[in-house]
């Protein structure tokens, strides 16, 4: 694994513009283990300016935090009106077999939760 990763850190010296598919290419690491070592800070996204790594909600490319900046605005929003409009009932915490989405291929939504409770 170490070997790996400085095969990258390497590649990445001599090719620092380089994107996730050609560092995966040039040296055979998978796009999952770069992202694993990206989110470890073993790669510095601020010394590469094309590596990224998916959104945990949408996927969209991003190099900072877990969340885009348009799904993190979507979540705060959802949380204000549910908070906004007293729903009255107290949450109970869900069972893990229901954290699925109801079906949104838009990633999560706090109203998909707050709804089935």
């Amino acid at each position: 694994m170490n070997d790996q990763l400085m095969d990258c850190v390497n590649y990445l010296r001599r090719n620092y513009r380089s994107s996730n598919e050609q560092v995966c290419a040039a040296t055979g690491v998978s796009n999952v283990q770069l992202q694993v070592w990206m989110k470890e800070g073993k790669l510095h996204l601020s010394d590469y300016p094309n590596l990224s790594y998916p959104c945990a909600s949408c996927a969209e490319p991003i190099r900072v935090h877990k969340l885009c900046v348009s799904c993190s605005t979507r979540i705060t929003s959802d949380i204000r009106k549910l908070t906004e409009s007293g729903s009255g009932a107290v949450a109970q915490p869900m069972k893990q077999s229901d954290w699925k989405p109801l079906g949104n291929p838009g990633g999560f939504k706090i109203s998909d939760r707050w709804n089935r409770v």
